[in-house]
């Protein structure tokens, strides 16, 4: 079992992992190009872009270089990666803030047994961008708090920056709920400065995790 759970892991979860990320960026390279490339979709789609390049890098990393996972860890982890990857794919599609079913998201969301998401999608037509990125960052921070208390003390570091960076993200997303910020006009350039930034901080202070399968070929090749 744990043989198999490794080759999931470090072959099926990655490829997988880089075919579906495939669709929230096509979503959202297809509703800039339809606006004539519009500023407030345009910021949206690259908030988009580097939050999708950001969480895809350290999905793929994490399976990867992830050895002896418990069946249990297994399944966890690939819950909320699939949960990551369905808002990823609303969030695609709410670059510009409308929100419509496409035949091939309806399969992707089948496929997932995200069976419940039917039940809301009255409750999706007033759903938005920032939503989109609210329900990411609160996903993730469940994520990183089972993480936090299922690793090992030495492993726990990036786990509480993800944590942390997602708490003030939602923070921040809350915030413009609260004041009625859209993601539009002056709301789409706060949220791609805010994004940009987050995204340096995630880098700087995981660097070693994102950046250890280039270490490793460094040594192998050295």
């Amino acid at each position: 079992m744990r043989k198999a759970i490794e080759v999931a892991n470090s072959n099926l979860i990655p490829i997988l992992y880089s075919i579906l990320i495939s669709f929230p960026i096509e979503y959202g390279i297809d509703r800039m190009l339809k606006s004539n490339f519009d500023i407030n979709i345009t910021f949206n789609f690259i908030t988009f872009l580097i939050t999708a390049i950001r969480f895809f890098h350290g999905n793929n990393v994490h399976s990867i270089t992830s050895k002896g996972q418990r069946p249990r860890e297994f399944f966890v982890n690939t819950f909320f990666i699939i949960s990551e990857l369905i808002i990823l794919c609303m969030a695609g599609q709410l670059v510009d803030n409308t929100f419509t079913i496409t035949s091939e998201m309806a399969v992707f969301l089948i496929n997932s047994l995200n069976f419940i998401y039917i039940m809301f999608l009255n409750w999706l037509n007033n759903f938005n961008f920032i939503y989109a990125l609210l329900v990411l960052s609160l996903i993730d921070i469940s994520w990183a708090l089972y993480s936090i208390i299922t690793a090992k003390p030495g492993e726990r570091h990036n786990f509480r920056v993800w944590g942390l960076l997602n708490v003030v993200s939602a923070t921040f997303l809350i915030f413009l709920i609260i004041f009625s910020y859209n993601a539009i006009g002056i709301g789409t350039l706060f949220i791609l400065i805010f994004y940009i930034v987050i995204t340096v901080l995630d880098y700087y202070f995981s660097r070693d995790f994102y950046f250890k399968l280039i270490d490793n070929e460094d040594k192998i090749n050295s």
